[in-house]
């Protein structure tokens, strides 16, 4: 596996047009101790980043539009909107301050969804219950340590659980869907949100995930030649909206745009935007470099 380092060299205004509007939801999340680091007065410190190749989800449809983009492509729409919370890419990759895993895909439709029924609720309740355990220690989508053979270690494993927990872990719900549970013994019918969200796992979402680690602290292990654990992100944000009646190459400009303002940020529950699909800022950047991990 490879990372990538870019310079960004333009930003472009925002297009004037938009094809459609659509929702978009976010989960962000960030360690209490980095956002006290980094957010200051004049606002949020400047930090450079390189990203890391993750893995690439595919649904259960045939999808063009998402099957054949690329990383680079990806990093081409993110890297804009990163800018905007004083995220900037750097060619100098082993003084990033961060390393970036991005990993994206397409949720799984669950064609025997019985979102409504509350046994099945509970029963799926249960389902996250006993898996919690096997993931506190770990990373659920991906591990980015030196060496990174086994990194999507914990990615494949998500196969084998059934599609709506693994689509809540892919969508970033699940925290969320704990917290509408335990209130549901005192309000035992769910309110909007809830069955929104618990639908939004029975369908075909596109996502994305970024992972934000201490790079440095990565690199200054990895020179001791301690052996690779599995470090914790300071942040990472999930980014999603429906797949059907969008196509990838739209959904992910519109998706960043509206992730831009929680990258490095923790959110308490979920947020729901509305967004004109097009008109999202663009972004031309330099030639990719690419460089190895050393050993």
């Amino acid at each position: 596996m490879k990372i990538a380092a870019a310079s960004l060299l333009l930003l472009l205004p925002a297009a004037a047009w938009a094809d459609h509007v659509d929702f978009v939801t976010i989960s962000a999340s960030a360690s209490k101790a980095y956002d006290q680091k980094r957010i200051t007065v004049a606002g949020p410190k400047p930090q450079t980043y390189v990203f890391y190749q993750g893995k690439f989800f595919a649904g259960g449809t045939r999808d063009p539009s998402i099957d054949h983009f690329t990383f680079n492509d990806i990093t081409h729409d993110l890297a804009p909107t990163l800018a905007q919370q004083n995220f900037l890419p750097t060619r100098n990759a082993n003084a990033a301050d961060l390393l970036i895993v991005v990993n994206w895909g397409t949720t799984l439709e669950d064609y025997n969804s019985e979102v409504y029924n509350p046994e099945y609720q509970f029963a799926l309740q249960r389902e996250q219950d006993d898996i919690q355990s096997d993931t506190a220690t770990a990373d659920p989508i991906v591990s980015p340590a030196l060496g990174f053979d086994a990194a999507n270690d914990r990615a494949n494993a998500l196969s084998s659980q059934s599609a709506q927990v693994q689509n809540a872990k892919l969508l970033g719900y699940t925290p969320e869907l704990r917290r509408e549970e335990w209130r549901s013994w005192t309000m035992p019918l769910m309110n909007a949100d809830e069955l929104t969200h618990r639908s939004d796992l029975t369908e075909e979402r596109y996502f994305v995930i970024l992972m934000a680690y201490d790079y440095q602290d990565i690199l200054h292990h990895h020179a001791k030649g301690q052996a690779a654990s599995a470090p914790k992100p300071l942040w990472e944000i999930h980014m999603n909206v429906r797949a059907v009646g969008n196509n990838f190459t739209q959904a992910l400009p519109a998706m960043a745009h509206v992730a831009a303002a929680y990258y490095g940020k923790g959110l308490d529950g979920l947020a729901t935007e509305q967004t004109d699909f097009d008109a999202t800022e663009h972004v031309t950047i330099g030639a990719a470099r690419v460089v190895g991990v050393g050993k």
